[in-house]
């Protein structure tokens, strides 16, 4: 995820730059700016839904309720990310 987001702006920067010498026009610089974003959403997803094995919850927690985004445990039963369940 924070590889994603650091590669946004060189990515967008890029295909603008490619765009613009190719084609003379600066259309694509949103679009894939657009597909960047959607592509971040889609990780953040991903991770929010990821189960712990021991309890079955969301291990990152939930909106509203106990939540461990960048500790390595479970945010309701404290199993450790790598551990045997």
């Amino acid at each position: 995820m924070f590889a994603e987001f650091l590669a946004f702006i060189p990515i967008v920067g890029l295909a603008a730059c490619a765009e613009k010498k190719a084609l003379g026009t600066s259309y694509l610089g949103l679009p894939v700016a657009n597909l960047c974003a959607i592509l971040y959403v889609y990780t953040i997803f991903l991770l929010r839904r990821f189960p712990c094995p021991r309890c079955g919850k969301n291990f990152l927690g939930k909106l509203g309720g106990p939540q461990v985004f960048l500790d390595r445990k479970c945010a309701y039963c404290g199993l450790k990310k790598y551990a045997d369940s």
